[in-house]
């Protein structure tokens, strides 16, 4: 009877670990896409494709699935978001889709 307990609190904290992995990936690649398109002259597509590129490779095909990724430029602001659903290894309990946002001035054009 304990077995069955203690491996569902191992798979519990692992699906945890996942989650908060998943998380952290999205908001590096919000925070890279950021830095990369706020520079001078770069624009909302580098920014896109910098977060893009960045969370493919950090995650693989398996720890952040379905990755979208929107930019914003309003203004003298540069809103990067991205999303996606972390890997589920227990079917029987739903895991929250992980989005993370990162907002920061654009350089002004010389």
């Amino acid at each position: 009877m304990l077995f069955p307990v203690l491996l569902l609190m191992i798979f519990a904290a692992i699906q945890t670990a996942l989650f908060f992995h998943a998380q952290h990936i999205a908001l590096v690649a919000a925070q890279q896409g950021l830095a990369a398109g706020s520079a001078q002259g770069a624009g909302i597509d580098v920014a896109e494709r910098v977060a893009s590129e960045f969370a493919a490779s950090s995650s693989g095909d398996d720890v952040l699935l379905g990755r979208n990724v929107e930019v914003n430029g309003d203004g003298p602001l540069l809103s990067v978001t991205v999303t996606g659903q972390p890997l589920q290894i227990l079917p029987a309990i739903p895991v929250p889709v992980v989005s993370q946002t990162v907002t920061g001035p654009l350089e002004p054009a010389a």
